[in-house]
């Protein structure tokens, strides 16, 4: 079969389908289109048809003698509408509904004058760069935490302000060699991975066909409609300092979204093949506690909260196997976090592999997530390679996070050690980086700051609150305070620091290799 013959029946069998889509709409007024969620409410949705020109939403609408609220808008109802010159929202009441589409990409879009409201939004807003300033300075847009500026119109591949089956031809063309897409600046890379193949091909077809993409380079991890969110963390006691106080700042952010498992299975110095080794039962497997983040009580019989022979696989599998996991929540031993070089070898640091291919096969459904941790201070010592620069060591730790990302089966970053560099590059950093033994976090302060990000990066999404203004507060006990070595990095979360905290947590998700300065920057507003 001749390319040119190929191209063309693809586009036709694109077309096709195309041209079966069911629209969800139950009915049009004024140019919009309407589903009906209750006898009184609809929401503004995706039609059979494009939105052109400028698009007004208002706050209620009559259809058949009925008037209904219009209480949400669906962000993928704008995706492919091109030709809209603006959009007003008549009542601040009108949000994007995040349980019907993971990300809101807009293209272009001019400003009413809605007031914002009351509470910030934290679904990550996709605008072209060139409007990235406009956006984040317009009423009701500035109530978006994370912005996000694009180069282009995702799927757009010929560039012309228009998504439809020119874009796939122009992308079969440029892959069979017969266009030179930057001679033309054209933008086949659809899914946003630094690659041009097969994949953008799919992914442009599924984006015509109107279902949803977030892009290689955007972390929507779940849906937010979901009616529970179940959380396995195989750890060590980095992971008991991130999750520490995770039940208490659950609970001061409302704790109200039923649903919320997070387990935690912990050993000191556990590394991939430690827990390889739990899998398997072998004598050598040491000794390993069970702890229950959230809920109150253990779900199993058959699984047991606390200490557990690591000998006895027994109880390991009954925990990975008591459940769908949503997430299976990974981390490397800090003696070996920044050398994903040995991460694949039969070494003491190596066995990742066999870990993934054991957590697969007992949850194939299950997102696997990795922890980037958090970099001892400037003077621990490290071996024969010594730097003398915790900074330096966590730019390895992001190194190697990266590699994980790029090369392996990994979908989640967690990216506490980032937030934690951040914290250090405020005015609260002391001489042990936070640490309380040159390793581990302070108690307070650096712990909060750690599970912030947790929170942030896994239960905000879900619950739908972000972390930021979360009201809970914390100064280390008397058995933690005597228990730390270097008393400096015993600073309190109160009103004044928490904020700090807050920001240092938020910058790390949305920039996970980046380091930021959470009192100096601007990202985010002071309340």
């Amino acid at each position: 079969m001749s390319h040119r013959l190929f191209r063309h029946l693809l586009c036709l069998a694109l077309i096709t389908l195309s041209a079966s889509r069911v629209c969800a709409y139950d009915f049009k007024a004024d140019g919009v289109f309407y589903e009906r969620l209750t006898d009184s409410t609809v929401v503004v949705t995706i039609g059979d048809g494009l939105y052109q020109g400028d698009v007004v939403i208002p706050g209620t609408v009559t259809h058949n003698d009925t008037t209904y609220a219009v209480v949400a808008f669906d962000p993928q109802a704008f995706y492919y509408s091109t030709a809209i010159t603006s959009v007003s929202l008549q009542s601040d009441s009108v949000l994007p509904i995040y349980d019907r589409a993971d990300s809101l990409r807009v293209i272009t879009m001019t400003y009413d004058s809605v007031p914002p409201p009351s509470t910030r939004l934290y679904a990550p807003l996709y605008v072209p760069k060139p409007l990235l300033e406009a956006y984040q300075q317009a009423p009701y847009w500035s109530s978006f935490w994370h912005f996000v500026g694009t180069n282009f119109m995702m799927g757009d591949v010929n560039c012309d302000g228009i998504i439809n089956a020119d874009d796939v031809t122009t992308l079969i063309d440029i892959l069979l060699g017969e266009i030179n897409a930057e001679e033309h600046g054209y933008q086949p890379d659809v899914t946003e991975d630094s690659l041009v193949n097969s994949d953008d091909v799919s992914v442009l077809i599924s984006l015509l066909l109107g279902e949803s993409y977030t892009g290689a380079n955007v972390y929507v991890d779940h849906d937010l409609g979901m009616s529970h969110m179940r959380i396995l963390c195989l750890g060590n006691s980095y992971s008991v300092d991130q999750l520490n106080l995770l039940r208490r700042i659950y609970f001061a952010n409302g704790g109200n979204k039923a649903g919320i498992q997070v387990f935690l299975a912990s050993r000191s110095g556990a590394s991939f093949k430690n827990w390889v080794d739990v899998f398997n039962g072998v004598d050598s497997a040491e000794t390993y506690t069970l702890y229950n983040e959230i809920t109150y009580i253990s779900l199993w019989n058959n699984v047991k909260i606390g200490q557990t022979d690591g000998s006895d696989s027994t109880n390991f599998i009954h925990l990975v196997d008591a459940q769908d996991w949503d997430y299976v929540v990974l981390q490397q031993y800090s003696k070996y976090a920044r050398a994903y070089s040995n991460w694949k070898t039969r070494k003491v640091s190596g066995y990742m592999d066999s870990l993934i291919t054991l957590i697969r096969q007992h949850q194939p459904n299950a997102t696997l997530a990795f922890t980037l941790i958090h970099s001892y201070w400037d003077d621990y010592y490290y071996g024969s390679t010594l730097n003398h620069s915790s900074y330096d060591h966590w730019g390895a730790l992001c190194a190697a996070a990266r590699q994980l990302q790029q090369n392996d089966s990994i979908e989640t970053i967690i990216p506490y050690g980032t937030a934690i560099e951040n914290l250090r590059m405020s005015s609260y950093n002391n001489t042990y980086d936070l640490t309380r033994d040159g390793t581990h976090l302070g108690y307070d302060l650096a712990r909060y700051t750690a599970t912030c990000c947790w929170y942030q990066k896994l239960l905000a999404p879900y619950t739908g609150v972000s972390v930021n203004g979360n009201t809970f507060r914390y100064t280390a006990k008397d058995d933690e305070r005597s228990n730390t070595k270097y008393k400096s990095s015993l600073i309190a979360v109160t009103d004044a620091t928490a904020p700090i905290a807050h920001r240092a947590a938020i910058l790390a998700v949305d920039h996970p290799y980046e380091c930021i300065n959470p009192e100096t920057t601007n990202f985010l507003p002071s309340n």
